[in-house]
């Protein structure tokens, strides 16, 4: 005796198509599941100097310079742009704006891009080609005499993807000292996760790095 199953095309369709969306749901999952905001830190730096913030091209350049430990900055890019709108905007793309207070006020903003080459880690080394890495950086930086706020987007980082930090700079001339607080947003795709806790304890050190640089800039050209 011979048994027949008649199984219809539409049948098979349906099918295939719930394990497209099953599996695409399970992929999505896993690259997300990683992303948050990774990075929150609140750091006060003491300040030598009455200052004010400078963003002009020239100051903008020689922190991003001395940031990269002094590598060629390629395709440099610096053009003033209007504030952004009030009421406050909050960062959802790297061509988002920085999120600024109502109440400040006498805004200069700038859009900053240029692409460096960033030294590999020691412990990257066994998992990379070479030791020096291209990576694609853009800004946006609004900025007043006291207050500073900067979006920055790193593109084509290996293992991670891009990076988006943003940084809430004040400075207190009565106090002598500049408050930082900062956060910052990646993805950890799965294979990944074993190197996470480094990534973010390099990352933070090269973030402290960068407040040093920007705190001593203050000081240097004032005495300028």
């Amino acid at each position: 005796m011979r048994l027949s199953v008649v199984v219809s095309k539409t049948t098979i369709k349906e099918s295939l198509t719930m394990q497209c969306l099953r599996a695409a749901l399970i992929v999505s999952l896993i690259v997300s599941a990683f992303a948050s905001k990774e990075i929150v830190m609140h750091t006060k730096m003491p300040l030598n100097c009455l200052a004010s913030w400078n963003t002009s091209a020239s100051s903008m350049y020689n922190v991003a310079f001395k940031w990269t430990h002094e590598h060629r900055l390629k395709s440099w890019q610096y053009r003033i742009i209007d504030p952004p709108s009030f009421p406050t905007i909050t960062v959802n793309t790297p061509a988002s704006p920085p999120r600024i207070p109502p109440s400040i006020k006498d805004i200069e903003c700038a859009q900053i891009s240029y692409a460096a080459a960033v030294q590999v880690p020691g412990r990257f080394s066994s998992y990379l080609p070479k030791r020096v890495l291209d990576t694609n950086i853009s800004k946006i930086v609004c900025a007043s005499k006291e207050h500073m706020n900067e979006v920055v987007t790193f593109s084509n980082i290996m293992f991670v993807g891009d990076i988006s930090l943003q940084f809430e700079s004040t400075i207190d001339n009565s106090k002598r000292e500049v408050v930082f607080d900062t956060t910052g947003d990646m993805s950890f795709p799965w294979f990944a996760v074993p190197l996470k806790q480094f990534i973010l304890i390099h990352l933070q050190r090269s973030i402290l790095e960068y407040i040093n640089l920007l705190v001593d800039s203050l000081c240097a050209e004032t005495v300028a």
